[in-house]
Formats: C-alpha cells, sequence, structure tokens
C-alpha cells in the first residue's frame, strides 16, 4: 500500500507541476474506486525553476482507514531535474530514499507491464465524441473554459462487457504562473518517458489497464488546447463488475461478503438493468496558485536526515 502510495504521489507530481518561476500550487482531489471506497488528497507543491518540492496527504475516508491504523498517509518528495534524481522523504523517521530517473521509469513500465498481466487487454470497438464548448466555470475566480471527450467501448468479444468514459477538463488563459506550471510538468513527463496530461497517468492504474491505448487517445485531443487545466473531472463506468472479474466470476459467500463490508468494500453483483457499475470517480482541482520567492533549502535534504 505504502509503495502504490509513493507511485501515486510520483504520478500527481506530472499532473501538476512548474518551471522558471517560483510557484506555490495547491490541490485538492476526490475519488471513489469500486473495491477501494472514497479517497481524498491534498497537496501543496513549492516549484523553483526545475526543482519541485511536494507534500500529499491522502485521506482514506472510508472504513479502510480503520484498517490502515485510522492515520492519513503522507507522502514527500523533493524532484531535482537539474540532478536527475529524486527523494521520498519520511518525517517520522527521519529518513529518505533516492531514486533516479532511470529507475522511476523501470518501475511505471514494470507495474504498466504487471497490469497488463493482471487485466489482460480487452479486445474493444471504440467510439469517442469531442465537444470542445460545454461553457465556462470560474475557478479561483478565474475564467475557464470546458472540454468534454466521451468514449463508449464495446468488447468484440462480449457484447455485454460495455465501457463509458467522461473526462472534462477546464483550461484557463490568464493564470500567473501558469507557464512555468506547464512547463515543469512537460521537463518531467519527458524526464521519466511517460506520456502528457492526466489521462496518460491514469492508465497506470491497475483497473484501467484492460482499456487499451484508449486514455492515450483521449490525452492527444487535449493536447492541443491552451492554457493551464485547473479542473479535472474523470467517470469511468462499465457492464462488467471489475471486483467479481478477478474472482474468475465467482460470487461471494456470505462470510466473505460481510468481512469486505466491515472494510467499506461494495461489491455489487450485476449492473442494473440497462445500468452500469461505477468503477471510478475523480475530480482533481487547483484551490491555490501563487507566485511566491521559495528559499532554495526547500529543496536540499533537511538537515538530521539519513538515506535508508
Amino acid at each position: 500500500m505504502r509503495s502504490y502510495i509513493v507511485l501515486t504521489g510520483i504520478i500527481m507530481l506530472c499532473l501538476a507541476s512548474a518551471s522558471t518561476a517560483d510557484v506555490i500550487v495547491e490541490t485538492k482531489t476526490d475519488m471513489e474506486m469500486i473495491g477501494v471506497g472514497k479517497v481524498g488528497m491534498e497537496q501543496i507543491q513549492y516549484i523553483k525553476e526545475d526543482r519541485s518540492y511536494d507534500e500529499s496527504t491522502t485521506i482514506l475516508q472510508s472504513k479502510m482507514a480503520a484498517m490502515a491504523g485510522g492515520k492519513n498517509m503522507k507522502n514527500i518528495q523533493i524532484v531535482r531535474l537539474d540532478k536527475g534524481i529524486g527523494w521520498t522523504l519520511n518525517p517520522d523517521k527521519k529518513s529518505y530514499s533516492e531514486y533516479s530517473f532511470e529507475q522511476l521509469k523501470s518501475q511505471m513500465a514494470r507495474v504498466g507491464m504487471q497490469n497488463k498481466a493482471a487485466a489482460p487487454m480487452g479486445d474493444y470497438e471504440w467510439e469517442t465524441e469531442i465537444s470542445k464548448d460545454i461553457g465556462t466555470e470560474k475557478i479561483m475566480n478565474f475564467e475557464c473554459k470546458g472540454i468534454r471527450a466521451v468514449s463508449v467501448g464495446v468488447n468484440k468479444n462480449d457484447p455485454k462487457d460495455s465501457v463509458f468514459i467522461t473526462n472534462e477538463q477546464w483550461f484557463c488563459d490568464e493564470l500567473p504562473g501558469g507557464d512555468e506550471f506547464v512547463k515543469f510538468s512537460d521537463k518531467m513527463n519527458e524526464a521519466i518517458g511517460g506520456g502528457k496530461g492526466f489521462m496518460n497517468q491514469m492508465s497506470m492504474n491497475p483497473m484501467l489497464a484492460k482499456f487499451g491505448d484508449q486514455f492515450g487517445k483521449i490525452a492527444e485531443e487535449f493536447e492541443a488546447v491552451e492554457g493551464v487545466p485547473l479542473k479535472t473531472v474523470l467517470i469511468v463506468e462499465g457492464t462488467i463488475n471489475p471486483m467479481a472479474e478477478a474472482m474468475g466470476g465467482r460470487e461471494l459467500d456470505a462470510e466473505a461478503k460481510a468481512m469486505m463490508e466491515k472494510m467499506g468494500i461494495t461489491m455489487p453483483e450485476a449492473a442494473p438493468e440497462g445500468g452500469h457499475h461505477n468503477l471510478i470517480s475523480l475530480t482533481s482541482t487547483v484551490t491555490k496558485i501563487e507566485e511566491k520567492s521559495i528559499d532554495d533549502s526547500q529543496y536540499e535534504i533537511p538537515e538530521g536526515y539519513k538515506k535508508q
């Protein structure tokens, strides 16, 4: 679980970061995933040229919090693009671990292969509709324009297996620190060999691996949009319950169901007639961004920390 949170934190770095000016960015993310429940993340980033200090807190909002001792999980990453390395800090133990971008590339590639092995890619036929003007929304008093992509996939080998992906992103043209925000993100993605944009990063999620390259194709539609994405909404629904699918189609017995309910994990047996399961729903919003001078010491290993 801890390694998953660390990798998630690194991926979140790719989604929102900056470059030449000193910028502080705060982001709030709420996610609900079948088999996991509700999870929140609060993130603050301090960005200076090609350096980033990222502190995120993962908040377990379901009964799974009790399984983790009822504690929120904090993840601190320092990224040094100028050195080609990053550090993960552990404030409780006053220790840190170091990784190179080459190691991170290998780790992400390994996760991708493991995901595909665990959930073989389905043979889906996709239809995608892009709406390039769904109106405007004010975020932090900035006027943002919305774009929506809706993809529907039907499994060629099982017409009852269909997937519905809805992704909305809200872009702001004029934003203090906005150019730096995007530049660092691009540099970070290039350094670790990841695709640009939120949807490419979401393809790392184990539950979504079976949908193949569709997330990357949606990401391509958003790459040409000018501005900074301040809000992202993602909804993935399907007629097949992936939790039951992972069990080989077997139904859980009463004892197993009771145990999972105590953990706050729900496993619906079947989608309602003509309906579908909500596999993942996520909303991520930048809640604050400001240009402010940041001391160089923010991007160094704190005094007294020992290498693991």
